[in-house]
């Protein structure tokens, strides 16, 4: 009997090659932006720091000209991520709008939540202490079936979730709508480092909000440098 299957979550993923280097010249300048600060997102519990909702540059790491490698690296992947959807990028112009750190100590963790505003949504781990934990999609689609017990095992028409184990130069792309979150706290002996970003699209349908405006970016970085010794 044919089966097909439609909709699917579409995830990218990939262990980026060229990582180490990227961490090492990142991490610095990534610690600096959260030394101080408190919690922006309220989806993140515990010992933990999150720019999501922070009203400065926290938002807006994407241009902050010493992480430029790092995130054209990721703008590289999202154009390809784009292709494989279907985007025709002649007509649609897709653009990081927003992107910030999440550091969680021992005991920080990130809940369940999406990115619904987002055309699509990605994570890239920096750092990560054993034991790793694992970063789980739910099914968007909330099937009926999902009792275990009539199972004889799980297949992409009855699985409820999907687990991705966190690995430092990991990098993933869902969509925006995608309900994500760390299933576990951070239970290492180290900060668990990683960021997040959204990108929106321009299109003849009408255009997301951009970003800031340079100037006032570079007068954050500047001020958020200072804050940060």
């Amino acid at each position: 009997m044919p089966v097909e299957s439609w909709f699917p979550l579409p995830v990218f993923y990939e262990q980026v090659p060229e990582a180490p280097g990227l961490i090492a010249d990142a991490l610095p300048h990534l610690f600096r932006v959260s030394a101080g600060k408190k919690t922006h997102q309220p989806l993140v519990t515990g010992a933990a720091y999150s720019g999501s909702n922070a009203p400065d540059l926290s938002q807006y790491l994407f241009k902050v000209p010493e992480l430029r490698p790092l995130y054209e690296m990721i703008n590289l992947r999202a154009n390809e991520y784009a292709r494989a959807l279907g985007l025709d990028l002649e007509r649609e112009h897709i653009y990081m709008g927003r992107s910030w750190v999440n550091i969680l100590d021992q005991g920080g963790k990130i809940e369940m939540h999406n990115h619904v505003a987002a055309s699509f949504s990605g994570a890239f781990y920096l750092q990560v202490p054993e034991p790793a934990g694992v970063l789980r999609f739910t099914d968007p689609k909330n099937p009926i079936r999902r009792d275990p017990h009539i199972l004889a095992a799980p297949t992409p028409f009855s699985a409820g979730h999907v687990d991705y184990p966190a690995r430092e130069g990991l990098l993933l792309l869902f969509p925006g709508y995608a309900m994500h979150g760390m299933l576990d706290a951070n239970r290492g002996d180290r900060p668990r480092v990683s960021l997040s970003f959204d990108y929106f699209s321009i299109s003849l349908n009408g255009q997301s909000p951009p970003p800031p405006p340079r100037n006032l970016v570079d007068k954050l970085w500047k001020q958020l440098e200072g804050e940060g010794g």
